[in-house]
């Protein structure tokens, strides 16, 4: 059974379509979860967009879908969650000065070991870094992720859609490890077994059989 990823308690039934972590029914409101519903929420008096903050790094405005696919636009690049991949595009003039030529990076998310996440300030970008086993990203903080390959920068207007780059990714990592199955465990009664056949083979002696059934007993 998976426990929703917010309340910890209920049994989660539901994907929320943004961010993609299972929940609850309690906990699914409108479809989204109540960490994201706040941005999902329309305008008063008006309709729900999915364009609602226009970038400002030259790109496509953020979106999502019901498949749970995140899109955020930033200064540098465009970042989009898949169900297994995180892809990260170059787009504007800005990104060909930071990044050069360098294609589109797709990344699985199992291999991700952590999203670093920046917050943007009042004169300052922001910026999220994807770090996995192999990766070449930087440690050098905002200066470095610049030109890192890894990374992409925000302002503070366009930080709300990479907070939900970031759920998303840490949602799915978090779904893969509760997924990922365990070896499962002797029982007693086949441990026994076992030294059962190393007594028939007379490779090991009674009192050896005797002493390390007990201790599988508990007695």
């Amino acid at each position: 059974m998976h426990v929703c990823h917010l309340c910890g308690v209920n049994e989660a039934r539901y994907r929320c379509p943004v961010c993609g972590r299972l929940i609850c029914a309690a906990c699914s409101g409108n479809g989204a979860c109540a960490a994201c519903r706040p941005l999902t929420a329309p305008p008063a008096g008006g309709h729900p967009t999915t364009n609602a903050t226009a970038s400002q790094g030259g790109g496509d405005g953020p979106s999502s879908d019901a498949d749970g696919v995140v899109t955020a636009s930033g200064v540098n690049g465009q970042v989009t969650v898949y169900r297994e991949t995180v892809v990260i595009k170059r787009k504007g003039g800005l990104a060909f000065l930071t990044q050069g030529l360098k294609g589109d990076k797709t990344i699985q998310i199992r291999q991700i070991s952590s999203v670093q996440f920046r917050r943007a300030g009042s004169i300052t970008n922001g910026y999220i870094q994807f770090a996995f086993q192999g990766g070449l990203e930087t440690k050098g903080g905002l200066f470095d992720a610049v030109s890192d390959e890894n990374s992409v920068m925000f302002t503070s207007v366009q930080q709300p859609m990479f907070e939900r780059v970031k759920a998303a990714v840490e949602g799915r990592l978090s779904e893969a490890t509760s997924a990922t199955p365990t070896a499962p465990t002797s029982s007693v009664a086949d441990e026994i077994a076992k030294l059962a056949v190393l007594l028939d083979n007379e490779l090991i002696t009674r009192e050896e059989f005797e002493h390390k059934k007990r201790q599988l007993l508990g007695l």
